[in-house]
């Protein structure tokens, strides 16, 4: 039976860890980064519109195969730069599934179906996606493949906050990156620490954590993970039916905003669990610890003190938030388009609802 498994998270929370482990798993196929499928289902809609048409199918096919194996990038498909010239995997993979893509033309059974081929194609008996944003739409990705496993991980929202406050300074100071794609790359990273709590917040706020839908998702803490590897593993193949290789975790590195000294990646290590203690402007861990105390405790991360005098810098920081929103979405439609910036907007508006019915019953 065919294993299909997508990790989630919200960003630095050590998704790309989990897919590193899971992806040395001898039965499962991993995609080639993220594919940020269920995140683009506004774009996605707004491009290929009505699946009926036999060449906007056979288009969304191959963009999908090359998606997975990273040969394409689907927020490409807003701009000018998007080439309907796919490989020859993602020619072959349609040609294959071409029957069965036509009896459901849905965006959902386009996706279970060209990943289910390149797994079998490759040799493998089951998959695994992870996207971070994908963790706004697991109810989506149940109903549309409801065999579907889900690997949610959870991070100290404060180390999150420090981790992308780092990544972002780097990036921007960075020779690694062409100017263009630097600009771009710092929006992409952009770092703001109300917006960026309120959507840690809305991440892990979702009804589907309920029963009957929660025997679908299993919870893995960061910081069990990182401490206590074996154990953590062993929990995660045993919710996906699978058997534990010790070769999952030997010779893994934690791809963090961190480097050590050395300039390399360290391996499975704690040394980055209460990072935020040093690195996190107090403002920041205040605004943090306000808006997600009772999340905090439920997930047993205890809150610091802060000086009452940082309270006093709270409407600055609300209202400089508020300012760097509207520039960071007009700065993505020069650089993107208006196609990019309404998905944006509209997975905006799916997590404001999402807050506002906050349920926080995990």
């Amino acid at each position: 039976m065919m294993k299909r498994v997508f990790v989630v998270g919200y960003g630095y929370s050590g998704t790309s860890l989990l897919l590193q482990i899971l992806g040395k798993h001898p039965s499962l196929f991993e995609s080639h980064g993220e594919t940020k499928f269920f995140d683009s289902f506004p774009l996605l809609y707004m491009r290929f519109g009505d699946l009926r048409d036999d060449e906007l199918l056979r288009e969304l096919i191959e963009l999908v195969a090359d998606v997975i194996v990273g040969h394409q990038v689907i927020v490409n498909v807003a701009g000018k730069q998007f080439s309907n010239e796919p490989s020859m995997q993602a020619v072959a993979t349609r040609k294959r599934i071409w029957n069965s893509a036509t009896v459901n033309r849905d965006l959902g059974t386009i996706f279970r179906l060209v990943f289910d081929d390149l797994t079998v194609d490759s040799g493998h008996d089951g998959w695994v996606e992870k996207t971070p944003a994908h963790v706004y739409h697991i109810e989506n990705i149940i109903r549309l493949i409801p065999d579907a496993r889900i690997i949610v991980i959870v991070r100290d929202p404060r180390d999150v906050l420090a981790s992308k406050r780092k990544r972002r300074q780097d990036v921007w100071h960075s020779n690694r990156y062409a100017d263009e794609k630097r600009v771009r790359k710092h929006l992409e990273m952009a770092y703001d620490p109300v917006w960026d709590a309120l959507a840690w917040k809305a991440a892990y706020n979702s009804p589907v954590f309920t029963q009957p839908l929660r025997s679908q998702c299993h919870i893995v803490r960061y910081e069990d993970l990182v401490k206590s590897p074996a154990t953590e593993v062993r929990s995660i193949c045993s919710f996906l039916d699978l058997s534990y290789h010790v070769a999952m975790i030997a010779d893994t590195y934690r791809i963090s905003a961190d480097l050590d000294k050395t300039g390399h990646q360290a391996g499975i290590t704690t040394d980055s669990i209460g990072r935020w203690r040093s690195s996190l402007p107090p403002a920041d861990v205040m605004v943090a610890q306000l808006l997600l105390k009772p999340e905090m405790r439920l997930f047993r991360y205890e809150r610091q003190k802060q000086p009452r005098l940082v309270l006093v810098f709270l409407p600055l920081i609300i209202l400089r938030s508020l300012a760097d929103f509207f520039l960071r979405l007009s700065r993505k439609a020069r650089l993107a388009g208006g196609l990019y910036v309404f998905n944006v907007l509209r997975n905006y508006w799916k997590r404001l609802l999402r807050l506002s019915s906050a349920t926080t019953k995990l």
